[in-house]
């Protein structure tokens, strides 16, 4: 498994096991956000701290949203040219992605393999115009029993994998790869076969230890309430207005690396054109299943007290926040919790990828009885190193300089 560490500790607050955006992220955030005085108000606060040469990456991602807000506004500052270039070279970069993942789609949907569009790709019948949204990659669902399949298409398309994607040893313990791409393709394609690790389907444990490993895994719920939307005019699936907003909050304040201010302004332009779709009964019921309504509540309370402003006041309903506060974290969520506390004060280092191991393996059984989760781990660490089974661990780490070795 690829560690994924965030370092940037004075640009964020560590709640547990949540990140949340730092106060300068947040005014980014509510100036994408909100295209009125609110938007404005919040650019005055950093416009003073703001190097027009030298964005960053998070901020850069906004620079769309924050165009449309001093624009409407007529705003007149000197940073608006550079904003609005950065609006235009990522909307031509979306464009020449979209071009190409597109035939691709086509490919899945024609040779009968169920495709679902996640994150931004999942977002594009939301917000009014792709520019508003945009992409480095294009991350693809597929049922894991047609991840053969799914992989031929791919490599077709002249994208390749670091990755056996059908060896055990080389993806058991993930819920995606990314296929690179090759002279001519503009982007990348994240491939996956669980949408999220923190939505990993029951059979995930078993999986590892079993052969193959891609047919003891299936997520049909997840399937069955997914909804229809048109991708380049190609008629694809896309999570429910309920797990997207699940995803995009999960993915943002637990794992995203560089989403602490993407997913908030996903949350809140899915709140204002589609909370009436947001069946809330059901999130509380999925984060409390999957032993994340601790991070899930930090995460609304967050957004209430901090984006959800003006217009946007009231969008997540209170009983919804008052339940998940109520709600008793397992053990798995209180372990899991302390250990992110701890991963985040500690410095990159093999003592850091063992807590992240931990964190992450008992994320990836949270559906798992305990004794499954027991007995996984080993195999877990196994495969996340590279060997096929426990036993060959020792003589791994005997051989050579393993943390060289380690995946990257």
């Amino acid at each position: 498994m690829v560690p994924r560490f965030r370092d940037d500790a004075t640009r964020q607050q560590a709640i547990g096991a949540a990140r949340l955006p730092a106060a300068q992220d947040t005014d980014w955030i509510l100036s994408a956000v909100h295209h009125d005085d609110i938007g404005v108000d919040a650019w005055q606060r950093i416009r003073s701290s703001t190097d027009p040469a030298n964005l960053l990456d998070a901020h850069s991602r906004l620079a769309p949203l924050v165009y449309e807000t001093l624009s409407r506004a007529n705003v007149d500052d000197p940073l608006l040219p550079r904003l609005a270039g950065t609006r235009v070279a990522r909307l031509a970069s979306l464009i020449r992605l979209t071009a190409a993942v597109a035939p691709i789609i086509d490919d899945f949907v024609t040779q009968g393999i169920d495709v679902m569009v996640l994150k931004g790709a999942a977002l594009s019948d939301i917000y009014s115009s792709p520019a508003q949204r945009p992409m480095a990659d294009i991350d693809l669902l597929v049922r894991p029993m047609d991840l053969p399949r799914a992989v031929r298409i791919l490599e077709s398309h002249g994208l390749a994998c670091a990755r056996n994607v059908l060896e055990p040893v080389q993806v058991a313990c993930l819920h995606s790869v990314s296929f690179e791409p090759s002279d001519g393709f503009q982007g990348s394609i994240d491939l996956h076969w669980m949408a999220s690790p923190q939505l990993a389907p029951p059979g995930v444990a078993p999986a590892q230890w079993r052969r193959p490993w891609f047919e003891q895994l299936a997520d049909d719920e997840f399937w069955t309430r997914a909804r229809s939307i048109s991708f380049s005019d190609i008629d694809v699936r896309a999570p429910s207005m309920t797990d997207l907003f699940l995803l995009v909050v999960l993915h943002g304040v637990r794992f995203g690396a560089a989403d602490d201010t993407r997913w908030a302004v996903d949350a809140a332009t899915i709140l204002r054109h589609r909370r009436d779709e947001i069946d809330w009964n059901l999130l509380a019921e999925e984060v409390t299943r999957r032993k994340v309504s601790n991070v899930m509540a930090t995460a609304l309370i967050y957004l209430r007290d901090n984006v959800l402003l003006g217009s946007l006041t009231g969008a997540i309903p209170s009983a919804t926040i008052t339940r998940l506060e109520a709600t008793k974290p397992s053990v798995r969520e209180r372990v899991i919790d302390r250990m992110s506390r701890l991963e985040y004060s500690m410095q990159p280092g093999a003592s850091r990828v063992v807590v992240d191991v931990i964190i992450r393996h008992l994320v990836f059984t949270a559906s798992e009885p305990p004794l499954a989760t027991i007995r996984s781990f080993p195999w877990f660490v196994a495969l996340w190193l590279g060997v096929d089974r426990p036993r060959q661990i020792p003589g791994f780490l005997r051989n050579g300089p393993w943390r060289e070795r380690l995946p990257s």
